[in-house]
């Protein structure tokens, strides 16, 4: 009788152990666009219609929340936007702006017209939601919302090829970005 309920017991619990799905770690993942944590540090070249400059950038990723920090590009000093459903941006000053008004002050502070709902993709050189085309040999051109953005060299990560140069050009308006790390959560 104790055997049974013994028994009973150990099904019970080894039933509790195989009802967990198993954590999907960096090693599961087989294709750069399934990436949802990551982070890249680096620097970041803005040339606009009017100005141009240099600065560093830290980029972190979790899930569809988009941290960046910006430091010195075009005189901005200090520049955080958190982009989740909307965008925030704090200026190094403290003065905190959302949605619109953060983009316009963005824009006028970088001196120019950002895509940053799109850069969380182009960052891993994948292409962002929407209409695009791959272009040239190997695919190391990507044509989407009115940029042209060339990846150049690209750095082993766990496996994943992740770009290390990236240059996006609209009109007049060059934003390259070199990542010095990468690193996969």
């Amino acid at each position: 009788m104790a055997t049974r309920y013994f028994s009973l017991v150990v099904l019970l619990l080894l039933g509790g152990c195989v009802t967990q799905p198993p954590r999907e770690t960096i090693h599961d993942i087989k294709d750069v666009s399934q990436l949802r944590d990551w982070s890249a540090q680096g620097r970041i070249g803005i040339t606009g219609v009017a100005q141009a400059g240099s600065g560093a950038f830290a980029w972190q990723q979790i899930n569809s929340v988009s941290q960046v920090h910006l430091h010195g590009p075009l005189n901005t000093g200090s520049v955080y936007v958190l982009l989740d459903d909307t965008l925030h941006l704090t200026l190094g000053n403290g003065e905190h702006y959302d949605a619109d008004a953060a983009l316009d002050v963005l824009s006028a502070q970088l001196g120019t017209a950002i895509p940053v709902r799109q850069m969380s993709y182009w960052l891993r050189g994948v292409p962002a939601p929407g209409a695009y085309q791959w272009s040239s040999a190997g695919g190391r051109v990507l044509q989407q919302d009115g940029w042209h953005i060339e990846y150049g060299d690209t750095v082993d990560v766990n496996g994943l090829l992740l770009p290390k140069r990236i240059t996006a050009t609209r009109d007049a308006v060059r934003i390259r970005v070199v990542i010095s790390q990468w690193q996969l959560q």
